[in-house]
């Protein structure tokens, strides 16, 4: 679908080292598919800001023409997908917590996305803070992504 784009950019990074990424702030997870390993997050939608900083210029200025990324994390084993969604009740908080292809379920069956507001990445490790968004562009629940992997790649498509 995305492969006959004339412009495409890629950046693969190894997850054991210290390295600075994208961050997919503001941006919202569409879609998500995860298979033999793979976890593939959806961005198909980028709209960036305009820059406020001479930092933030040169980012906008290397990503302004791209409108979809692609995030494929590779070498998941079970359980290296760990989501916990904060719901609110009468009584206080309640966590409930997803596991690999039980979130991208349930994702699917309410054709919600997720709005990232914060990226965070360790050893082996990503963490993504964000909002359930559903079709009516209403906002639900927090959540919180942790994906343990080994790699990362991210594909940009015009």
């Amino acid at each position: 679908m995305y492969m006959e784009s004339k412009h495409t950019m890629e950046k693969k990074f190894n997850l054991c080292e210290i390295f600075p990424l994208d961050a997919m702030h503001d941006q919202r997870i569409t879609r998500s598919e995860l298979s033999a390993g793979k976890l593939s997050f959806y961005f198909e939608d980028l709209q960036f800001s305009e820059p406020d900083s001479p930092e933030a210029a040169s980012y906008y200025n290397k990503h302004k023409d791209y409108h979809v990324c692609v995030l494929t994390f590779s070498e998941l084993e079970e359980a290296d997908l760990f989501v916990e969604l904060r719901r609110k009740t009468l009584s206080g908080i309640e966590i409930i917590e997803y596991y690999d292809n039980e979130w991208i379920q349930f994702l699917q069956s309410h054709h919600f996305s997720v709005e990232v507001s914060g990226f965070y990445c360790g050893y082996r490790c990503v963490i993504i803070c964000g909002a359930i968004v559903a079709q009516t562009g209403h906002y639900g629940e927090d959540c919180i992504i942790k994906v343990s992997a080994d790699t990362v790649v991210y594909q940009w498509y015009t």
